[in-house]
C-alpha cells in the first residue's frame, strides 16, 4: 500500500518501507487525484448499479490523454460530493487544475445551459466533460432503460453539441 502521497513528494514510501523514485511531480500529482477520487466516491454507485469510481470515474479518466485532463478526470466530481473546497484544490493541485474543476462543478442554482457555456471557456474542464458526458449517454450500461434515462440523454447530446462546437 502506498502511503505519504503529496502532491509536490517525488518518491514514494510503500509498505515495505521501499522507495519508488523518480517519479515525476505530474505522476505523484496524478496519484494524489487518484487516491483523492478513490477515497470521495467509495460508497458510491452508478446508476447501472456499479461502483462510481471504477464504473464511471475511471472510464472518463481512461478516455482523456494529458496529465491533467487524468488529473482533472479524476476530480471532476468530488466537490460535488464531499466536502472539498476548490481553493483546496487549487492549493493540492495547482491554480490550472483548481479552476478546470471549479468550471465542471455545476453550482446547484445555475441553469444547465448557462453552465454548460461556463465549460467551453476552460479547456480542459471541456476535454473532461465531453469524455464524462459521453460516458453517461452510454445507455447500453443499464439493466432498464426509461423515459427518464432516455430525457437525460437527450440533454446530453445538446450540451455535446456545444462543447464540441468551435468558439
Amino acid at each position: 500500500m502506498i502511503k505519504n502521497i503529496e502532491p509536490n513528494n517525488t518518491s514514494l514510501e510503500c509498505d515495505g518501507n521501499e522507495k519508488i523514485k523518480d517519479i515525476s511531480k505530474e505522476e505523484s500529482l496524478l496519484e494524489s487525484a487518484r487516491l483523492l477520487s478513490q477515497k470521495a466516491h467509495s460508497n458510491q454507485v452508478d446508476k447501472a448499479g456499479i461502483n462510481y469510481f471504477t464504473g464511471h470515474i475511471q472510464t472518463v479518466v481512461n478516455s482523456v490523454h494529458t496529465h491533467k485532463e487524468k488529473i482533472v478526470a479524476y476530480l471532476h466530481d468530488t466537490v460535488e460530493d464531499i466536502e472539498v473546497m476548490i481553493e483546496m484544490i487549487c492549493e493540492e493541485f495547482g491554480e490550472e487544475i483548481g479552476r478546470a474543476v471549479e468550471a465542471i462543478t455545476k453550482p446547484k442554482k445555475l441553469d444547465y445551459t448557462r453552465y454548460i457555456e461556463g465549460i467551453k471557456a476552460n479547456e480542459l474542464a471541456r476535454v473532461v466533460k465531453i469524455a464524462d458526458i459521453k460516458h453517461n449517454m452510454d445507455l447500453s450500461r443499464l439493466k432498464v432503460v426509461g423515459e427518464k434515462d432516455i430525457k437525460r440523454v437527450k440533454k446530453y447530446r445538446k450540451a455535446l453539441g456545444v462543447l464540441e462546437e468551435e468558439n
